[in-house]
């Protein structure tokens, strides 16, 4: 009774966007489990393939997709445990670099650095810096974060900078936190048809600041990879931009249009494209309660 009084405060609720595309990166099996008991309790659940139709967009009632990106190697096991296992359609987005040679992107390891260490840190010019407490030391990595994601620094780079950080806090990386195999996905991509398996680029660069020829290199080595190991089903050709952002993305997804049939951002793009490689997605975290994650879909289904 509860669940169809929501369902129905729902649907009064929502905005024009009745199609929203739900993103995770990190997330606990427990906190998924609930998300996904209370999306399926209220809304009804699409493959992504079919929120990029054109004729979505006539449907009444409310559609949610499910999509992963990155696929750090515990939260992704998380995925196929609650989504995948339940027959729950999804699409993850692999970056094929990081899953050939068994490493993760930079930010995974500056959070690894920061769950390791006490209250001081050594920063990449060997400096030692003392929290006062642990909110101060969130902080400081947020900031830190937001510093390396905004900057011109690409991501190659940002990988070496964070293997010295781990080095010089002697840190380890755990293997839950690296990108899962390729091998791991081949084995649930036959086991559950109704998962998707996309490129998040080969390299994880920031698109925006190399050059036409590089994204297209990048992104038919993606291509490459993913066609040998048989990942790809008769289905679109999606492609997740990396880090999400109309200022990182650029005029990028003007290069991929020859090889993709439709491209995901995080949140809303204001980029002067083609709607279907600009696709919208709502950021959802470990951070997130029900109450907070129901008031987030009605709110992003009214953004324009």
């Amino acid at each position: 009774m509860i669940g169809k009084l929501i369902s129905l405060i729902s649907k009064l609720c929502m905005g024009k966007n009745k199609a929203i595309v739900l993103c995770y990166h990190s997330i606990s099996k427990m906190k998924l489990d609930k998300h996904l008991k209370f999306i399926e309790t209220i809304f009804r659940i699409e493959t992504l393939q079919n929120i990029i139709e054109p004729s979505i967009g006539e449907n009444r009632s409310v559609q949610v997709a499910f999509t992963m990106d990155d696929l750090y190697r515990k939260s992704y096991r998380a995925w196929v445990e609650v989504i995948c296992k339940r027959n729950v359609p999804s699409t993850v987005f692999i970056p094929t670099w990081y899953s050939l040679n068994n490493d993760t992107i930079w930010s995974m390891k500056l959070i690894r650095i920061f769950d390791v260490i006490s209250m001081s840190f050594i920063d990449i010019n060997k400096r030692k810096i003392n929290f006062q407490n642990r909110f101060k030391k969130k902080e400081y990595l947020d900031k830190l974060i937001r510093q390396f994601q905004d900057s011109h620094i690409q991501t190659q780079e940002l990988d070496d900078i964070c293997n010295n950080l781990l080095d010089y806090n002697c840190v380890d990386l755990m293997d839950d936190q690296l990108i899962v195999e390729l091998k791991e996905l081949k084995r649930d991509y036959d086991r559950f048809p109704l998962l998707s398996i996309q490129s998040h680029t080969h390299r994880h660069y920031k698109l925006a600041f190399i050059k036409r020829e590089e994204v297209e290199q990048d992104v038919q080595e993606s291509l490459k990879i993913l066609n040998a190991n048989d990942l790809f089903r008769d289905e679109k050709r999606i492609i997740c931009y990396p880090y999400g952002s109309d200022r990182l993305i650029g005029d990028s997804y003007n290069n991929v249009m020859k090889y993709f049939d439709a491209g995901v951002v995080l949140g809303k793009s204001r980029l002067n494209g083609s709607r279907n490689y600009l696709i919208p997605r709502l950021g959802v975290y470990e951070s997130d309660s029900i109450l907070r994650l129901w008031i987030k879909i009605i709110m992003f289904s009214w953004k324009k």
